[in-house]
């Protein structure tokens, strides 16, 4: 017999005082694990601009609905045409709603980018490896944003539109404060920003900057503002394994990172070159020698189109030294001079233009200028007449090309080496 109370007069049926114990522990249980268990995730961040690429921090309890996420973001800078910060990486790790989790994407104008990723676990002090940010693709998928990136004092209104790419379906705009900055930016981003601007605030927040996000809207294929290239290309000059570690926003002009590698013989001896900066799609597979009796080139130009690409390393053209019955005035000079028109030069392999070709460089007080007339690829002549300013120098290209004439060394003629050969049998 079981009695549930203590004032109780009447015994109870056993099952009915079983099942109101059974009831009452679970309710007490149900009440000291709402009480107890409560998620607990480590708060931190931390950037690789202080050397760290990952961070270490308290344990917080998290509200109803949040898990334990971290934040990977990269971003770089431009300013003044260069790269300010190349590559920046910053984590934060703490609670967030759940919603938030595995999103990533990227945000572009045409001086910052940002790629970003998220990752959750929902255990007390979970700790996953810091998220992989996504792939980049910079091939542009046919929409345009409004952009600008711009120090200023007061908002001011985009006056041109950049080419988006990738996943980028989105334009979005905001302005970010600090103390003694503020930045309007606007451009490109995917989707998934216009859902985490909450996060993105929380990034600027780290960096004592003030966010207020004002567009994230569905871009268009067409824009009254003029598009423009804004491609982002690497730039460097010097020896063949020289690594580049710069990037450069291109003036409008420009529609093309461009590679070049050349090789020059003069005087018996051998130099090896390779420039990367911003150039023309005309300058693209031009591959080729020119060739006068003193001093010969041999380069090669290879393209890519789409922000920091890397276009394909150019290798040395193949050139045969076999006469090809083909000659072109021959002359070399530095500065001023002009060619007599007498020397001349026998082409060889696919060399069948001649070319009257002159190179100016002028960096700060440094001026350099070269003229050589001699045989060369059709490639080089296609490639046309070049004027490009990179790293404060200036390179200018003028390529005048002509049909070269048939050689004039031509085998003895058979009837004259007979009539000598009788004089001299009769003088024996």
């Amino acid at each position: 017999m079981c009695y549930c109370g203590a004032q109780s007069e009447k015994p109870t049926d056993i099952r009915t005082c079983f099942t109101m114990r059974l009831l009452l522990l679970v309710s007490v249980q149900t009440i000291l694990m709402a009480s107890v268990h409560c998620l607990r995730c480590e708060t931190c961040y931390t950037s690789t601009e202080r050397g760290q690429t990952d961070c270490y921090g308290p344990s917080l309890e998290c509200s109803k609905n949040q898990m334990c996420l971290t934040l990977h973001i990269s971003t770089f800078n431009i300013q003044d045409g260069r790269l300010s910060r190349l590559n920046v990486h910053y984590i934060r790790k703490k609670c967030w709603n759940s919603k938030d989790c595995n999103q990533s994407g990227k945000i572009s104008s045409p001086s910052h980018k940002m790629i970003f990723n998220t990752s959750c676990c929902s255990s007390d002090g979970c700790r996953m490896p810091n998220p992989e940010l996504p792939p980049e693709n910079n091939t542009h998928n046919g929409l345009v944003c409004p952009a600008t990136s711009i120090f200023l004092k007061e908002k001011e209104n985009p006056t041109y539109a950049m080419k988006c790419s990738g996943d980028e379906t989105h334009c979005f705009a905001f302005t970010s404060e600090g103390r003694k900055t503020k930045e309007y930016m606007a451009g490109c981003a995917s989707f998934q920003y216009c859902h985490v601007i909450h996060l993105i605030r929380a990034f600027y927040d780290d960096n004592v900057l003030n966010f207020s996000p004002t567009v994230c809207r569905k871009a268009d294929g067409t824009s009254s503002l003029p598009v423009v290239n804004s491609l982002l290309c690497w730039q460097c000059q010097g020896s063949v394994d020289r690594k580049c570690e710069q990037y450069v926003i291109c003036s409008n002009e420009y529609d093309a990172c461009v590679t070049t590698i050349s090789k020059t013989s003069y005087g018996g001896e051998k130099t090896r070159e390779l420039s990367k900066r911003c150039g023309y799609s005309s300058e693209c597979d031009s591959a080729g020698i020119i060739t006068t009796a003193q001093k010969s080139i041999s380069k090669n130009t290879t393209c890519c189109y789409t922000d920091h690409c890397i276009s394909p390393m150019p290798t040395f053209p193949l050139e045969s030294e076999e006469a090809n019955g083909l000659n072109c005035e021959s002359c070399y000079f530095k500065e001023y001079g002009s060619c007599s028109g007498k020397d001349r030069i026998a082409c060889t392999g696919n060399a069948t233009q001649c070319i009257a070709y002159t190179q100016k460089v002028v960096k700060g007080t440094f001026k350099r200028r070269e003229v050589l007339h001699g045989c060369t690829h059709p490639s080089i002549c296609e490639s046309g007449n070049i004027n490009v300013t990179y790293d404060q120098t200036t390179l200018e290209e003028t390529k005048i090309c002509s049909i070269p004439a048939k050689s004039s060394v031509h085998p003895p003629n058979i009837l004259c080496v007979y009539v000598m050969f009788l004089i001299w049998s009769n003088s024996m």
